[in-house]
């Protein structure tokens, strides 16, 4: 559940800027305009939820196929659930250009979706 989540965090907030800054600071020709736009931030994406789905389908399959790993399975599911919360936080109000829903269509899809694992516990 958390290492590739982990990893995302460091890939995606972390690295671009940290290259960014050096590739800044070491070129001569990047002043003003041109280093802003190197520094430039990216725009935060919906791909969060899928994610999130499959984690929670996958942690409601438990009982029926190992009933004995739930307790450590729930505890990795709200430890790395907790990691990405704080992260997509960190990520939204620091490291994101702009954060638009234009719609609400994502977030009622995601609740359809998440009947499955409702379901499933039920």
């Amino acid at each position: 559940f958390f290492l590739p989540f982990a990893g995302e965090a460091l890939g995606l907030a972390w690295l671009p800027g940290h290259i960014g800054r050096l590739i800044v600071r070491s070129t001569e020709g990047l002043r003003g305009r041109r280093a802003e736009r190197a520094l430039g931030l990216t725009p935060m994406e919906q791909g969060r939820y899928a994610d999130l789905m499959f984690n929670a389908i996958l942690a409601a399959c438990v009982p029926f196929i190992a009933p004995g790993y739930m307790l450590p399975t729930w505890g990795a599911l709200i430890f790395s659930h907790a990691f990405i919360f704080a992260s997509d936080h960190l990520r939204a109000l620091r490291c994101m250009a702009r954060f638009r829903l234009s719609s609400n269509a994502c977030h009622q899809q995601a609740q359809r979706l998440f009947s499955i694992p409702c379901a499933l516990i039920a």
